[in-house]
């Protein structure tokens, strides 16, 4: 059983307590040093940058991990009026084996103040919420009491009257976990004559590039359920009735008539679309609604405008609709779905220290970047797949 993390906290110090000879210049006392912080770091089940933030006392409102950074000298920027170099960081790694624990974060950190980096194909665009462990996890299993599907969970209980109990438990398999991520080996002689921010255009795109293995995973999930819970149900835009007016279907294009006509339905059913996952085709066709119909025709609502009388618009619109790129999401098909209730990001501890270690002890630097993640649904009627292909 892993030690709680409350006792790390309850055992806060002063960062030289923490880093013990972490900045020795023997170089084995320093690799001692660093194996000693990554056991603690798997002894509580926590990330190395955890470990510092929880283990060292914040002081002048940096964190534990920021007090470790300027007590290693491990800048993540130049900063000349105050006297840091980044090339200090090089220096740093390459003479104290044990403080090679932090080359992750500090190249991450380089990464985000120099480049900013905002991915665009990121499941962090469509979860609910994204929570790490320390151990497996079962999927979840969501239902009524009463077992009348048909049921609102939440309604009207009359004097004396039954309420509705949602009954949650564990479903009967595993939370898949999978590992992404990507490396890169250079050598000693290497980083001592190179500034540490040549790497980051590298790990600026292994870091895309992971978020992308992540979203795959995540749609995948979205589309076919996690193992407890079904697919996604399917609607065909073909198949869809109550648009009088509408003109033909055409396969292969999103008819808003039908369009609108499934997000109506949804709202009706009491679980309203508000994200969108598409890939970049239909990303193209969604843009096309918004723009100008081919015919310039007016609609009633403006000709009412035009003539002093104001229309409110539509309140399902009243909340947005964000769509959601992604290479994964299938042909001539949009993902439909409640955010809020459908997806959570399970993020495993843990799943680099191997590599650190490693790190500590060879004669070249494998800089690894790897996230062992996996998803489950919460709810699973939140969501809906509308296929417009056919």
């Amino acid at each position: 059983m892993r030690n709680s993390i409350l006792d790390l906290l309850a055992e806060r110090g002063a960062a030289g307590d923490v880093l013990g000879k972490l900045n020795s210049d023997v170089p084995s006392e320093s690799a001692a040093a660093g194996t000693a912080i990554l056991h603690q770091c798997q002894k509580y089940g926590v990330s190395v940058r955890d470990y510092l933030d929880l283990s060292i006392e914040p002081v002048g409102g940096m964190s534990g991990y920021e007090v470790a950074l300027m007590e290693l000298n491990l800048p993540v920027r130049d900063d000349f009026a105050n006297g840091m170099a980044l090339q200090a960081a090089s220096e740093t790694f390459q003479t104290r084996p044990g403080t090679r624990i932090l080359f992750k974060e500090v190249i991450d950190d380089v990464i985000q103040w120099k480049v900013r980096l905002d991915n665009i194909e990121s499941p962090a665009n469509f979860i609910a919420s994204s929570r790490t462990i320390d151990a497996d996890e079962m999927t979840i299993r969501v239902e009524l009491d009463d077992g009348d599907a048909d049921n609102r969970g939440t309604r009207y209980v009359p004097e004396a009257g039954r309420i509705p109990v949602r009954s949650i438990t564990s479903g009967e398999s595993k939370v898949r976990i999978f590992k992404h991520g990507s490396a890169l080996r250079t050598t000693y002689e290497f980083q001592r004559n190179t500034r540490i921010d040549v790497m980051t255009p590298f790990f600026a795109r292994i870091a895309r590039e992971l978020e992308i293995s992540k979203a795959e995973q995540a749609v995948d999930v979205l589309l076919n359920g996690d193992g407890n819970n079904n697919a996604a149900p399917v609607v065909q835009q073909s198949a869809i009735s109550g648009v009088t007016g509408a003109p033909a279907n055409t396969a292969g294009q999103i008819q808003w008539h039908r369009f609108f006509r499934w997000l109506m339905d949804r709202a009706a059913a009491g679980i309203p679309v508000d994200t969108v996952v598409m890939n970049y085709d239909a990303f193209f066709q969604w843009t096309m609604l918004f723009g100008n119909s081919d015919d310039k025709t007016v609609s009633a609502a403006e000709q009412l405008g035009r003539a002093g009388i104001t229309v409110n618009r539509n309140p399902l619109f009243d909340q947005a609709i964000t769509p959601v790129l992604s290479a994964f999401a299938p042909a001539g098909k949009l993902i439909g779905f409640s955010r809020a209730e459908t997806l959570e990001e399970l993020v495993r501890a843990n799943s680099s220290i191997e590599e650190e270690e490693r790190a500590i002890l060879n004669q070249t630097i494998t800089m690894t970047k790897t996230e062992n993640t996996g998803y489950r649904l919460v709810f699973s009627d939140t969501r809906s797949v509308y296929d417009y292909a056919n």
